[in-house]
């Protein structure tokens, strides 16, 4: 990349504060790069602009107790024009993203012992407030909080009995304790919410911590539906009686990635993962009641320092029901939402393969054959064929609507060699899934779980049975098929995927598809610990099949004027793609509307809208707290810390997890200095290609007076990252050229005259036509000159007719670079980031059929 940037239009590093400025030309493409795209010495300048800028913003929460001199404008205008500009840079970068996964970062706060003590908020605020004023910020004592009644589903585990002999002295008034849930009917809990004429003030619900009586899938699927029907029926009678305040979901394990705990625990680990989407989604339908969800470690011991920090995070009011937290042996975490650029420095692959089955469920509905076309773009792409794809469902029937689009795939198929039908699968049994992999004898190469049912219904409308009906769709089914594939390896099997949703985040209306999907999350996280290939797609709205399509224009209207609007084909498989080469267990694909987006987050007057603005905090930078009341103390604390991102002290655990080391070893092996990166220039000039190479910065050039043919038949090819040479243009130089940059596996770059492309040998020689079409080209806006070298031309070869000015003799023809940097990036990939990047650049990059008119062959 660093050779392509020089070809292009090479750029002056600049000083510190030029290189930081976001006009400068490094800066956004340091910032694609992620944090390690700048220095130490960068990292320390950006940390400490945005700690000015958040200081900024605690200044003016602090100037509404104690206001600044009236005179001193300057004091009073710079945090609203601080936070101005931090939200249009973030509304820019919200623009055109497509992937967007959750991150866990550090966030320890302090254990609430006694009553009040979670915040030491004078200490906290001192820094920010005595570079405004010589005062310490003096806040009123908060009253002391009322003994609360509690009402607890226990575990048999031993996590409900550990909190409660660990909840901050004075906080219990009357506690209730139910253990034998396992009997309970609706009408028993019906009557234990609306037991106390005064109400719970909170319901702590742990049963979420109990395994099931083994790991078998009947086992995991019982224990997940008592959990389950439990949950539902406590959030039904609790809106129908509004007896409740609050809601503690305590759970174990349900975001741990690392293989260790996976293998000890076995399948049940995901057991209570419905429990996750479930709570998200209440938090939005049940009104006047917060609810605060906590996993923590699957293996604990009864002396272990946890249990001060699990009932800290129940009791403690400031922060209840404002972030998704864990409380592990590392440090407490919180969730919030993250672009996907930083994570694509692991560049994981896609490969399609050569031979085998892929097959999809679901596979006559319109993301299931959106999927397929895919497939087939890919393979051509990768110049693939000889395999076959199997759409399956129950029925095997396409709809009128989607038939243009299987008959799209037929013929793209049929012209790719790749073999595409529609097959009969029943997933609602465990046998069914068994019997079908049975049949693929070994020669399963990736399977798609996209099958889905929706019974969508506020919570009021909701039944038990409607849960069954989608369950059974969706995670019970992906259940079915991860133990057929246990007890039926397959020998090439690459890839699994479940279809999930954003509900998993929460969507008012559908309780039931929230927590399914949410299972099917902790599933993928299993099954990747496990070493067993999985990965959870959380589609956002797609705009341009199934129900969207045919929508009114009022109904689009709306959606399109809400904070995550339908998106087209192309963007979404463009999240798709920008996910796969994160390498993550699970990642959301949908589309921001930004200034939608931003509005929505400018509220704190409840502690849902609170939740909201802190999960998506690190996109959407929050504004200013309002007051210094006791409820805005979390989001004066987060904003006197910064962004996570940028913090080295958060530790991002599922950057640790997934990309770290993959985007370590991508970085040894591709992401080198200029001066590391070795080139190798077959064909000897003089000293002159070594010499401008060093001048730009690239010292390590191999470029010696030898025999290329014979170098290549010797095995004497030199060690090198890049190959980039101008060969000569006679006899069968560039078809020979051609072949072993296609056969040598490395990027090369090829300054050639344009007549090449459109030689008879020139497809054949790159490996095909596919694989010519991974070959982009570089075109310069003004023609490049060439002139002999004085002494090396003969006079009597000596032409005029294509003498430049200067009377030296030029190129009779137009000449660009003939590139292909695979396996490095792909052309896709390269286009993509030429786009973005490309800022009054002296060339043009673009494949064939975009040449400009004047570089086209004749």
């Amino acid at each position: 990349m660093e050779v392509l940037k020089q070809l292009s239009d090479p750029q002056s590093r600049g000083t510190l504060s030029d290189r930081l400025n976001p006009s400068h030309p490094c800066f956004d493409k340091k910032l694609k790069a992620g944090w390690k795209g700048f220095s130490k010495k960068e990292r320390a300048a950006i940390v400490e602009c945005d700690q000015k800028k958040m200081n900024a913003s605690v200044s003016a929460v602090v100037s509404i107790e104690h206001p600044f001199d009236a005179n001193d404008d300057d004091h009073c205008e710079t945090a609203p024009e601080a936070y101005r500009d931090v939200a249009e840079a973030a509304m820019a970068d919200l623009e055109g993203g497509m992937c967007w996964p959750v991150e866990w970062f550090k966030e320890d706060l302090l254990i609430e012992k006694t009553i009040n003590r979670s915040y030491h908020v004078p200490k906290m605020m001192d820094p920010y407030v005595k570079s405004q004023s010589q005062d310490v910020l003096e806040i009123p004592k908060p009253d002391t909080p009322a003994k609360m009644n509690i009402l607890a589903f226990s575990d048999s585990m031993g996590y409900c009995k550990n909190l409660f002999a660990n909840v901050p002295e004075g906080r219990i008034s009357m506690k209730k304790v139910v253990e034998n849930y396992h009997t309970l009917t609706q009408e028993d809990v019906k009557r234990l919410v609306t037991e106390p004429k005064k109400g719970w003030d909170m319901v702590i619900f742990a049963v979420g911590c109990d395994p099931p009586r083994s790991n078998s899938i009947d086992d995991v699927i019982e224990q997940n539906t008592v959990i389950s029907r439990l949950y539902f029926w406590l959030a039904y009678e609790i809106q129908r009686s509004e007896n409740a305040r609050k809601i503690f979901c305590l759970v174990r394990g349900l975001f741990h990635e690392d293989t260790k705990t996976h293998m000890k625990a076995g399948l049940g680990i995901t057991v209570c993962g419905t429990l996750f989407g479930m709570t998200n989604t209440l938090r939005q339908e049940l009104e006047g009641v917060d609810l605060h969800f906590c996993d923590t470690e699957y293996f604990l011991h009864e002396e272990s320092p946890l249990w001060v920090q699990i009932a800290a995070e129940a009791f403690r009011d400031s922060t209840f029901g404002m972030i998704d937290v864990r409380i592990l042996e590392s440090g407490r975490y919180v969730q919030k939402r993250i672009s996907s650029k930083l994570y694509q420095a692991a560049n994981k692959e896609f490969p399609m393969p050569d031979k085998g089955v892929i097959c999809i469920s679901g596979g006559n509905g319109a993301l299931g054959l959106v999927m397929g076309n895919w497939l087939l773009d890919k393979a051509a792409e990768q110049g693939k064929s000889g395999f076959s794809i199997q759409f399956l469902s129950r029925s095997m029937k396409i709809s009128d609507m989607n038939m243009p689009l299987w008959k799209d795939i037929e013929a793209k198929a049929a012209k790719l060699g790749v073999t595409v039908e529609q097959g009969k699968m029943d997933m609602s049994s465990m046998e069914g899934c068994c019997k079908f992999i049975e049949k693929l004898n070994g020669e399963l190469y990736g399977f798609i779980h996209s099958a889905g049912v929706l019974q969508d219904s506020m919570l009021m409308n909701l039944t038990w049975e409607k849960f069954e009906t989608v369950f059974q769709s969706k995670h019970h089914a992906a259940l079915f098929l991860h133990y057929a594939l246990e007890q039926n390896p397959q020998k090439d099997f690459r890839f699994m995927w479940n279809f999930s949703s954003t509900s998993v985040y929460g969507n008012m209306g559908q309780l039931n598809y929230s927590g399914s999907n949410s299972f099917l999350d902790v599933l993928t996280r299993h099954r990747k610990a496990k070493g067993r290939p999985s990965l959870a797609i959380q589609w956002g709205a797609w705009g341009d099949v199934g129900m969207a399509a045919t929508m009114t224009d009022a109904m689009r209207l709306r959606t399109m004027n809400s904070p995550m609007p339908y998106f087209s084909n192309k963007e979404g498989l463009y999240g798709l793609e920008c996910g796969l080469q994160t390498g993550l267990a699970y990642f959301s694909v949908f589309k921001f509307n930004p200034p939608v987006m931003m509005g929505s987050v400018q509220y704190a007057d409840a502690v849902p809208a609170c939740f909201h603005r802190n999960h998506y905090s690190e996109v959407c930078p929050t504004p200013p707290a309002p007051t210094l009341e006791r409820k805005h103390y979390y989001t004066i604390y987060r904003m006197s810390k910064g962004p996570q991102m940028l913090d080295p002290k958060a530790t991002p655990l599922v950057y640790n997890a997934y990309v770290k080391d993959a985007a370590a070893k991508y970085e040894e092996e591709w992401g080198k200095a200029p001066k590391k990166l070795r080139i190798y220039d077959p064909f000897y000039c003089a000293g002159s290609v070594v010499k401008h190479l060093t001048e730009l910065g690239f010292p390590q050039v191999y470029n010696k007076c030898e025999d290329f043919y014979d170098v290549v038949r010797d095995g004497r090819v030199p060690e090198h990252d890049v190959l980039l040479t101008n060969p000569p243009y006679s006899g069968d130089h560039v078809e020979q050229l051609l072949r072993f940059c296609r056969s040598n596996g490395k990027p090369f770059l090829l300054l050639m005259p344009n007549y090449f492309c459109a030689k008879d040998f020139y497809e054949e020689a790159l490996g095909g036509a596919a694989m010519a079409k991974k070959v982009l080209y570089l075109c310069p806006r003004k023609r490049y000159f060439y002139w002999t070298p004085k002494g090396l031309r003969k006079r009597g070869k000596v032409q005029t007719q294509h003498a430049g000015a200067g009377g030296n003799r030029t190129s009779p023809f137009i000449s660009f670079w003939f590139l292909d940097l695979d396996p490095l990036i792909s052309a896709k990939a390269l286009l993509r980031w030429w786009q973005e990047n490309d800022q009054d650049s002296a060339c043009k990059l673009c494949k064939l059929t975009d040449l400009p008119a004047a570089c086209k062959p004749k």
